[in-house]
């Protein structure tokens, strides 16, 4: 019965040893970063012999969507599982690494007991020497000459001492300062950190070699444009760089990759949300239908939830090219992918890291642009038609003419509309002013109101040396009460929007010219009443 039992329980662990366990050496290839996370694509190779393996990826990242996780064999084999698991313990390569710091480490402390040994032989040679100097007292029948000779003896030997000592007390601080760096790094990685592994199952009929293409779906990686306009003068294109700020904090540093940037974002629902009957009733079971409705919109959001396990699509391959002014644009589907032309390392700590995407001509008409009432000069502005066709997301632009930064604007493609509009400065040639004409000023005391009048006048000098194309800007108030009416009562010819009370001319003028304009209106409210202006 003993020997019975033994036969089936070695019968029962034959198929654990008949999978050998290999682990794969790996190189992270490919990061297509979304606008919040990122798909990574590692590439191995491994020679198998017939058989049943387990094969491992180590050294992965921790914040991996397990749903996500897919490998590609190119060889003559089958595969039978792929898993994503969390090992809690050191692995090979970890071993080794912290095996090498502390040979170095060992090497630091040998370095620095010899420069502790050679200065204190060099201390006590000068003490020996400083204790023997006496050459006076008994030593009375030296010559002059003798004693002469004895002088110059001491005294190059104390200084060759001197530089010895000071020599070797920096190598001494130097190689302590190395151990101690040594050592605090062997100490952070002594300590056991858990990383990412997948474990996938093979089985080869023959020895085969298989090229093998990991890839998965991480967390602590995303992207966001950031934008350079620049303009060198007013009869220039606009010079549009297009740049992709970088972070990843997956703990893994990516080196020498493919890197293509996605405006696509997998962990947002792709599911259509479904509606609920909305019904109405009678106050007495509106409560039961509140709770109702709360419940239905906890359900999406935990399918919305579950969502983020999905894998996004694969994505296009590409062959590195060259610079990033080649980068290929591929609108795949919903998404737009920008190819980054040359291999881009990013470190794993989260810091930011721009890339260059894309550089644009475009062509602008320039204006000008005057609001005398807040600035007394006018504003050089740029506009720029059809410019969503850059596939351009919302995002901060640093604004540079002739050289000089000018400051910030946004570009939001929801609210922009296919028109750019934005400011590259001051120019104090084009004098603006608005004043307050006191003859047109006054306050009327009706039958049950009380009427205000008043009068802006606006004057505009272009002071260029070519003519100038010019929107200028004022306003009149705009009322939020019935009761209180307003009325304009001269525009000099500008177009009133209703809705703000701003009040635009566009306008010519030649090198010199100046124009004049003038807003008046009437504020009604009943008496016994105060506005406020």
């Amino acid at each position: 019965m003993r020997t019975l039992f033994v036969l089936l329980l070695w019968a029962g662990m034959l198929p654990a040893y008949a999978q050998d366990t290999i682990s794969v050496s790996h190189t992270l290839k490919k990061a297509t970063v979304y606008l919040k996370n990122a798909e990574l694509i590692h590439e191995g190779k491994v020679r198998l012999t017939a058989g049943t393996h387990v094969l491992v990826f180590e050294q992965l990242p921790l914040e991996v969507f397990e749903n996500s996780v897919q490998l590609q064999m190119q060889g003559n084999a089958t595969l039978l599982s792929v898993k994503y698991e969390v090992n809690f313990l050191q692995n090979n390569v970890q071993k080794a690494e912290i095996e090498a710091l502390r040979q170095q480490m060992l090497a630091a402390e040998t370095k620095v007991a010899r420069l502790q040994a050679s200065k204190e032989s060099i201390e006590e040679e000068q003490n020996l020497l400083l204790s023997n100097k006496q050459i006076g007292g008994a030593n009375t029948g030296l010559t002059a000459e003798q004693l002469r000779q004895m002088a110059d003896f001491y005294g190059q030997r104390l200084l060759s001492l001197k530089n010895r000592l000071f020599d070797t007390e920096r190598a001494l601080k130097e190689a302590q300062e190395e151990h101690r760096r040594l050592k605090a790094q062997l100490h952070a990685r002594a300590r056991q950190k858990p990383t990412g592994e997948v474990k996938a199952i093979v089985r080869c009929t023959a020895p085969a070699t298989l090229q093998l293409s990991l890839r998965y779906l991480v967390r602590g990686a995303a992207w966001y444009p950031v934008y350079d306009l620049r303009v060198a003068d007013a009869n220039a294109p606009v010079e549009l760089s297009y740049k992709a700020m970088v972070m990843q904090n997956t703990g893994t540093d990516w080196d020498n990759i493919s890197l293509t940037l996605s405006t696509g974002n997998p962990s947002i629902s792709g599911t259509k949300p479904e509606l609920s009957p909305w019904f109405v009733d009678f106050i007495n079971t509106y409560a039961y239908q509140k709770r109702h409705d709360k419940k239905s919109r906890r359900n999406y959001e935990e399918v919305d939830a579950v969502a983020e396990e999905v894998a996004p699509p694969p994505m296009a391959e590409f062959e590195p090219t060259t610079v990033a002014d080649f980068t290929k644009v591929n609108e795949s589907g919903l998404q737009v992918l920008f190819e980054i032309g040359i291999p881009v390392s990013i470190p794993g700590d989260g810091k930011e890291q721009l890339v260059d995407i894309q550089k644009h001509e475009v062509d602008a008409v320039y204006t000008y642009a005057a609001v005398p009432k807040a600035a007394p000069e006018a504003f050089l502005m740029a506009k720029i038609y059809d410019w969503a066709a850059l596939n351009l997301l919302s995002g901060e632009a640093n604004v540079y003419f002739a050289g000089n930064y000018v400051g910030t604007t946004s570009l939001d493609p929801g609210v922009t509309g296919d028109t750019l509009t934005f400011s590259l400065g001051r120019d104090a040639r084009i004098v603006c002013k608005r004043k307050e004409i006191k003859d047109f000023t006054s306050k009327r005391f009706l039958k049950n109101d009380i009427e205000e009048e008043r009068a802006y006048e606006i004057s505009v000098r272009n002071n260029r040396k070519e003519s100038i194309t010019l929107t200028i800007e004022d306003q009149i108030p705009v009322s939020k009460q019935n009761r209180i009416q307003v009325e304009a009562t001269e525009l000099s010819g500008g177009q009133l929007d209703a809705s703000n009370g701003i009040v635009r001319w566009q306008l010519t003028l030649a090198p010199g010219q100046e124009i004049k304009k003038v807003v008046r209106f009437k504020v009604k409210y009943p008496k016994g009443t105060q506005i406020r202006w």
